[in-house]
C-alpha cells in the first residue's frame, strides 16, 4: 500500500512514517520547507518529503493527516475529491495499537524518555515496537509489544485503548485547550479507565493521587505507600543508586535489589521506576540484574538532554518548555557537572503557555548562572487576548537578557570555558547550539 502523510515532519508523524515503512508499505509525505530535525531521520530511511501541493495526492494513496491539519488543507481537499481513505494520526495509531500488547505512556513530563526506557527494558526479552515523540519509530516484524508515547493535548490519547496506561505525573499544561486543572485531571482519569489490564501511576504526585483508585492501579515512587518504591537513594556525578522495595513479587513489601544506574536527575529515577513496574507487570521474569543492565543500556532519545562535548565546554539540547521541566534540567546539570558554570538559553513556543507560566519559568531559569531568552518564532500564532513578547518573562528575572539567534550573539560567548550551555525549548533552539559550537574556542 502507498501511504502519504500530510505533515510528515511532525515528531509523531515522522515516527509513524517509519513504522509504516517497517510494514513494507510505500511511504512519502509533505511538510513546510524549513528544516526540522525529524527530516534527517526520514531522509536517512529514504522517505521522500515534498513541499505542500495538492498535486502530491494520487489516486492510489492512503492519506494520514497530522493532528493540526483539517479538511480545508489543499492536500486534504484533493484527497476528498479523489475519494481516498483519510486517517488522522491518532486514528491510524489506534488501529496499530489494537494488534499488540500495548503500553501507552502519558503524563505532563517525561513521556518521550520513559517510552524509550520501557522499550529498552522490554526488547531484550521480547521483540518490541515503539513510537516516540522525538521522531523515531520502529516495528519489528516479530514484535509482541508496542510502546507508544501518548499526548494529552486536545485529548488525543483518548483515542487509544491500551493494555497498560502509564501516567508519569499531572501538572496543568496546554492551557490553550484545558481551561482548568480539574478538566486536565479528569482527562487523565478517563485515559486511565480506558486501559484493559493495568494502570501504572506516579504515587508521589499529588494530582495523580486524585485519579480513580481501582484494582488495576499500581504505584511507583519514593513514598511508603507505593508498590514499587526507591529507598536509600544516592545521587552523584556517576549517576543514581537506590534500593528497590516492592510488594508485587511477594505478599509484603520487601527489599528486592540495589540498582546502580548511569542516569541523572530525580526525574530519571521516577522514569526508571516506571519502566521497572511495567516490565514486572508483563510477568516475563523478576531478573533485576537484567533490568539494571537494560536501563544502563539506554542511550537517550532525541532532544532530551542531548550532549555534545567540545574542549572544557558541554552543549546540551533539551525539549524542556514547562517551568517544572526547566527546573529539573538545571538540577540535573548541577548533579552531573557540579563544577561548571551553567548558561541557560530558553526559546518560547505557545504564547498561552508563556502567559500562564512566565513567572514560574523565570524562577526556574534563575537557578542557572546566566540566562538568555530568545523571542517567539515567527511561526508561533498569537492566541486571542494574549499580546506579549519575551520581555514578559524578562521582567521576572533578576539576571537575564534577550538576544538574537545569530552569529553576533553567538560570539558573545567566544571565550567561555568550563561551561554548560543548556538550550531549552520545544522549538529549534538547537540551531543556536550549532552556532555556538562552530564559533567557540576549543
Amino acid at each position: 500500500m502507498k501511504f502519504f502523510l500530510v505533515g510528515i515532519k511532525g515528531s509523531g508523524m515522522a515516527s509513524l512514517a517509519q513504522i509504516l515503512l517497517d510494514f513494507n508499505h510505500e511511504v512519502s509525505g509533505s511538510d513546510i520547507e524549513q528544516h526540522i530535525f525529524t527530516q534527517d531521520i526520514l531522509e536517512k530511511r529514504q522517505i521522500s518529503i515534498y513541499p505542500f501541493d495538492e498535486n502530491n495526492i494520487k489516486e492510489d494513496m492512503i492519506i494520514v493527516k497530522g493532528n493540526s491539519f483539517d479538511d480545508e488543507h489543499p492536500e486534504i481537499k484533493a484527497a476528498h475529491r479523489l475519494g481516498l481513505k483519510i486517517y488522522s494520526y491518532v486514528e491510524m495509531l489506534r488501529l496499530l495499537i489494537a494488534d499488540y500488547y500495548s503500553i501507552c505512556i502519558a503524563g505532563t513530563h517525561g513521556k518521550t524518555t520513559t517510552t524509550g526506557l520501557v522499550k529498552t527494558i522490554l526488547e531484550g526479552k521480547e521483540a518490541t515496537g515503539y513510537l516516540i515523540g522525538d521522531g523515531h519509530g520502529e516495528m519489528n516484524p516479530q514484535a509482541l509489544n508496542f510502546v507508544v508515547e501518548s499526548c494529552e493535548y486536545k485529548d488525543n490519547y483518548l483515542n487509544y485503548f491500551p493494555d497498560v496506561a502509564l501516567i508519569n505525573n499531572i501538572e496543568l499544561d496546554h492551557v490553550d485547550y484545558f481551561k482548568s486543572l480539574e478538566q486536565y485531571i479528569a482527562s487523565f482519569d478517563k485515559f486511565a479507565k480506558q486501559s484493559k489490564q493495568y494502570v501504572v501511576i506516579n504515587g508521589d504526585d499529588s494530582n495523580c493521587q486524585k485519579l480513580t483508585k481501582t484494582e488495576k492501579n499500581y504505584y511507583f515512587g519514593l513514598e511508603d505507600h507505593n508498590n514499587f518504591q526507591a529507598k536509600n537513594i544516592l545521587y552523584s556525578q556517576n549517576g543514581i543508586e537506590f534500593d528497590l522495595y516492592s510488594d508485587f513479587y511477594q505478599d509484603s513489601k520487601e527489599y528486592c535489589y540495589h540498582f546502580k544506574l548511569n542516569l541523572f536527575g530525580q526525574h530519571m529515577l521516577y522514569n526508571s521506576l516506571a519502566a521497572i513496574a511495567i516490565y514486572s507487570l508483563k510477568k516475563i521474569d523478576s531478573d533485576f540484574s537484567y533490568m539494571e543492565a537494560m536501563l544502563n543500556k539506554f542511550q537517550g532519545v532525541a532532544r532530551r538532554f542531548e550532549e555534545i562535548k567540545q574542549g572544557s565546554n558541554i552543549f546540551i539540547d533539551d525539549y524542556a518548555h514547562h517551568p517544572t521541566a526547566i527546573d529539573l534540567m538545571i538540577d540535573t546539570v548541577k548533579q552531573k557537572y557540579p563544577n561548571k558554570k551553567i548558561v541557560a538559553f530558553f526559546k518560547p513556543d505557545r504564547y498561552s503557555r508563556i502567559y500562564e507560566f512566565g513567572q514560574e519559568i523565570a524562577k526556574a531559569l534563575q537557578k542557572a548562572d546566566e540566562v538568555y531568552l530568545f523571542e517567539f518564532p515567527s511561526t508561533s500564532q498569537k492566541e486571542e487576548g494574549i499580546d506579549i513578547d519575551m520581555s514578559y518573562v524578562l521582567q521576572y528575572l533578576e539576571k537575564g537578557k534577550i538576544i538574537n539567534e545569530d552569529l553576533m550573539s553567538a560570539r558573545l560567548f567566544i571565550d567561555y570555558q568550563d561551561t554548560v550551555f543548556l538550550m531549552m525549548s520545544s522549538k529549534n533552539v538547537y540551531d543556536f547550539r550549532e552556532l555556538l559550537i562552530a564559533n567557540l574556542k576549543d
